[in-house]
């Protein structure tokens, strides 16, 4: 099979191609920077299964075409948030998802290919101690409230217009270099506030971990679904002091 995957330089998205091209999947990769997608692949074990394609998501001419290339689509794709978070920047974040989004979609659904979209845990806040599954209603962050917009809007393509659409929500994902590296860095310089006494939980998962997740997504999931991926166990401060 052919994959296109967005954003496949990023964090996430790289390793949802390290996966696919470990399973000898052929990966069409959408990235900003050619020489960056020179790079991702010449780090893959087999170079071969790998092209980079350049586009941008405010250009829909530069990555809808490529629907047709491929078998299915993984989105992964997000514009980094430069300087400091605003009302502003963050409501231009959703509306490039947005826009690539339901681009994509439509484009899924008029050629019959899969569609999988990457969430995230932000979707469900404020939970407390509850263990959160499927049937949980959203209730995002702002930072989030795009991502709970684009998995309705997709949830109601496949049930009213049969997208073969499958969302994926991860937890905090975690790696050499990611996100976890920058709070860290952080922490150490004193400028990231912990709000509370700690006690809060953090759902994790490594991002190889969620590469594999996507491959078992691609090969056994069911449309319409909504899977939630983490680690076995979510994360306390008390868990690793």
């Amino acid at each position: 099979m052919n994959i296109l995957v967005t954003g496949a330089t990023g964090f996430v998205g790289a390793g949802v191609v390290r996966a696919l091209t470990r399973r000898g999947y052929h990966v069409l990769g959408l990235v900003r920077n050619i020489v960056k997608g020179a790079a991702l692949r010449e780090s893959l074990d087999d170079p071969s299964l790998f092209e980079a394609a350049v586009g941008d998501m405010w250009r829909p001419l530069s990555y809808e075409p490529l629907v047709a290339r491929v078998d299915a689509v993984i989105h992964a794709a997000q514009q980094t948030l430069s300087g400091r978070w605003s009302r502003r920047t963050i409501n231009a974040m959703h509306q490039s998802d947005a826009l690539m989004t339901r681009n994509l979609a439509r484009a899924c659904l008029a050629q019959s290919k899969r569609f999988i979209y990457t969430s995230g845990a932000l979707t469900h806040m404020g939970r407390g101690d509850e263990w959160l599954d499927v049937a949980a209603p959203p209730r995002p962050c702002r930072l989030a409230q795009g991502h709970a917009d684009m998995v309705n809007e997709l949830q109601t393509m496949h049930a009213e217009e049969g997208l073969r659409a499958t969302i994926i929500s991860p937890g905090f994902v975690y790696g050499p270099g990611g996100f976890l590296k920058l709070t860290a860095d952080l922490l150490r310089r004193k400028q990231y506030r912990i709000i509370g006494d700690g006690g809060n939980f953090w759902s994790l998962v490594h991002v190889d971990d969620l590469g594999e997740a996507y491959c078992q997504v691609l090969e056994h999931g069911c449309d319409g679904t909504i899977y939630f991926v983490g680690d076995d166990a979510p994360v306390r401060r008390s868990d690793v002091i």
